[in-house]
């Protein structure tokens, strides 16, 4: 491009989707026209219709349109050398810069921030909210700003600057600011569609109806994703010759009625764009043939079954059984390279959890309470596991406005993503990132997505712990999610996490007091592999903190558990009839064996008649009697067998939990 005349190199950069303006020869730098702001632009008509207005001028460059940060760093004589400065702050390299005639250099990014004076440091300047610099080709000096490095797909702007710089200043007026939009507003088809639109669709703005008229045709304006400034000059040429202007309805009139437009909405700006209504994703076309079998490659996963690299998993589960405890010691196995799980380790890598409900102070404790009772050592974690506790909406339901996609909060994963070179993104809970209402398969819909785009982006995993719906347990069924289907559907990889049931406790010879401490992970959507059959179970495991006995973390670990032979079930029964009792809440004997016998083999269940025959065959006084009489001396264990074996073989019951509780206590 250094061949090339500025007017060139203007048309290449309005090519790459970057606003320009014309701006005064010589060294002023000054824009050659008031409000440059709106008249930037895209269009390579425009483009040269100014340079037809300003011959031989030099270009700027709109950070802001163009969504923008760049990094200006200065070596002029007896300034403080900006490339030394560089040199002693954090890394902030980028593929595309530009040589300045002083010597000095401009680094391009994407995503805006302040626009600054050596507050990076001395002699390094940030342009971007507000801020402009001049393009290669344009000419200070007698010296060329030169491309030295291009690259079509710019990095994000590094978090520690944006840190460094402070949060951008609320806009003073919503109605220009571009967040409100679907997405980035005043693109080449949007405007070529609007312009259409004008020439050909929208109603003549008659006299006796011109007012509303123009503020129907602006409001569809903003629909097609143009934002105030390009709507009033679009008005003001296509649209102009349709309008009945007369001295009581000027120019002045039109532009009250496109800001008055953009005021009065109800729908979303951008809602109607050409992007908008037929949305794809990155595509990739080929044509099969035997030539295509030499580029297949493996599935990258990253734990066997459970992430991998480019999708996302979801983890289901109800309140209080331990997913965000599980997520964390994942975190752990991947960051170290170690099985803490059945899902083997295929690819370690850097982790990203982000809580978006609890304080930093419970995620500290929690991890390392996790990497204490696995013995890994905090400093083994250095720069491999990132915790963020914070609040982010990545998709907003307003209103007025519709669905809104907060695409500052997406471009910050992705950048974060970029930086840490994470591997896998843990978002926990899903509910707290979005406020979309939970059954509206559209709206989650939508919220995927963004997680999807940023899988595409950076190549990540994406984990979403997702809580389950009211209702009985169902391990391995991923449509008790709770919410919208659209969430299942999304996802690549789900699976269920439930607590040990009395059941369950049975078939594993686990004592019935311990079964809350179970917990079995099934997997209930596997796209990418064989779906197992087979849960994984893990055990919690409670670890101290600060040797305080109530101030505990409880901590998953891998249990392997032995399925009891059918040989051993009669045993079992009774055991687990024996904890129904010494427990609270059975109702009668008659119910805990109607629930025994209805758990058990179809063979041994009795039919409903002969269950309900059983009620009246003793009453309580007799039943109590027969204990006290017949086993005076025996242990409680003993005698609740013997009780067993009376409502299984005779149908003893009537007698209540408590009752036979106070009778084996005599």
């Amino acid at each position: 491009m250094s061949d090339n005349t500025p007017l060139d190199c203007a048309l290449d950069f309005a090519k790459r989707g970057y606003y320009v303006f014309p701006v005064k020869k010589g060294n002023s730098k000054e824009p050659c026209e008031v409000g440059w702001q709106n008249k930037s632009t895209v269009d390579p008509a425009e483009v040269r219709t100014m340079a037809a207005r300003h011959p031989d001028c030099n270009w700027g460059l709109d950070c802001d349109k163009s969504g923008l940060s760049i990094i200006d760093i200065d070596c002029k004589p007896g300034r403080p050398n900006g490339y030394e400065t560089i040199k002693a702050l954090p890394p902030v390299e980028s593929p595309f810069t530009v040589l300045t005639p002083s010597g000095g250099q401009h680094r391009y990014f994407r995503g805006s921030t302040k626009s600054t004076a050596s507050v990076i440091g001395p002699s390094v300047d940030s342009k971007s909210k507000g801020g402009y610099v001049l393009i290669p080709g344009s000419v200070v000096d007698g010296g060329v700003y030169t491309i030295t490095s291009d690259a079509a797909k710019l990095p994000f702007i590094p978090m520690w600057v944006t840190d460094r710089l402070g949060p951008l200043p609320a806009p003073k007026d919503p109605l220009v600011d571009t967040s409100t939009f679907t997405r980035a507003p005043d693109t080449v088809d949007d405007i070529i569609a609007a312009a259409e639109y004008l020439a050909t669709e929208a109603k003549p703005a008659e006299k006796r109806v011109r007012d509303d008229t123009c503020l129907r045709v602006g409001r569809k304006l903003g629909d097609l994703n143009i934002t105030i400034p390009t709507a009033i000059k679009l008005m003001l040429s296509v649209y102009s010759p349709k309008i009945e202007y007369d001295h009581d309805f000027t120019e002045a009139d039109v532009r009250k009625c496109v800001v008055q437009a953009y005021k009065n909405r109800e729908s979303p700006l951008g809602c109607a764009s050409v992007n908008v209504m037929f949305a794809s994703g990155k595509e990739e076309t080929i044509s099969i043939c035997e030539a295509e079998r030499a580029r297949l490659t493996k599935r990258q996963w990253l734990m066997r079954g459970r992430y991998i690299k480019g999708f996302t998993t979801a983890t289901v589960a109800p309140g209080g059984t331990g997913k965000s405890s599980l997520v964390i010691v994942e975190a752990l196995a991947m960051a170290t390279g170690k099985n803490l799980t059945f899902s083997e380790v295929s690819e370690p890598g850097n982790v990203w959890y982000i809580n978006t409900e609890d304080p930093m102070d419970e995620l500290r404790r929690r991890i390392i309470a996790a990497a204490d009772h696995h013995r890994i050592p905090l400093d083994a974690l250095e720069g491999k596991l990132t915790v963020t506790s914070k609040r982010m909406k990545l998709v907003t339901d307003d209103p007025k406005k519709g669905m809104v996609i907060n695409h500052a909060a997406v471009a910050e994963l992705v950048q974060g993503v970029r930086e840490r070179d994470i591997k896998l993104l843990i978002v926990d809970p899903f509910v707290r990132c979005h406020s979309v209402k939970e059954n509206d398969n559209d709206g989650i819909d939508l919220v995927l997505q963004q997680f999807q785009d940023i899988t595409e982006e950076t190549g990540c995993a994406v984990s979403l712990v997702h809580h389950m719906s009211k209702g009985k347990a169902d391990p391995g069924n991923a449509d008790k999610s709770r919410g919208a289907t659209a969430f299942i559907s999304s996802v690549r990889v789900a699976h269920t996490l439930y607590t040990m049931t009395d059941k369950e406790a049975a078939q594993f010879n686990v004592p019935i007091a311990d079964s809350d401490l179970y917990r079995r992970l099934d997997s209930a959507k596997a796209n990418m592999s064989r779906k197992s059959k087979s849960p994984h179970w893990f055990k919690m495991q409670t670890r101290k903190m600060f040797f305080d006995d109530e101030d505990v973390v409880a901590v998953p670990e891998m249990a392997v558990l032995e399925y009891v032979s059918a040989a051993d079930e009669e045993d079992l029964l009774r055991e687990e009839v024996a904890g129904r009792i010494l427990r609270e809440g059975e109702k009668t004997i008659y119910s805990l064996a109607a629930g025994i016998l209805s758990d058990a083999k179809d063979d041994r269940r009795p039919r409903a008649a002969e269950l309900s025959a059983m009620v009246g065959k003793s009453g309580q006084r007799g039943l109590e009697n027969r204990i006290k009489h017949a086993f005076p001396e025996e242990e409680t264990v003993t005698v609740v067998e013997e009780l067993f074996e009376r409502v299984m073989i005779t149908g003893s019951t009537g007698k209540s939990a408590a009752g036979i509780g106070r009778v084996l206590v005599c």
